[in-house]
């Protein structure tokens, strides 16, 4: 192995090692600031699921064809 080579292989290790160590010093900053993201993601699937399950119950609750055009003509009779 040349000189050449030899300080190639050694700058590689390096460099892997200062990647390394700066993943291990950064860890904790970058767990947190995941956590958080992984939260505020989880708070908005809740909130649309909340929302998608507030619309089948009022979707439910609405009147059949049949009962809504009973309700027309019982206001039809009224206004008259």
């Amino acid at each position: 192995m040349t000189s050449t080579e030899t300080n190639k292989t050694q700058d590689s290790i390096l460099a892997k090692n200062k990647e390394y160590s700066d993943f291990i010093d950064n860890f904790e900053d970058n767990k947190k600031a995941k956590v958080k993201e992984l939260d505020n993601k989880e708070e908005l699937i809740v909130a649309i699921l909340e929302n998608i399950s507030e619309k089948i119950i009022s979707k439910t609750n609405m009147p059949s064809k049949d009962q809504f055009k009973g309700l027309i003509a019982d206001l039809d009779h009224k206004v008259i």
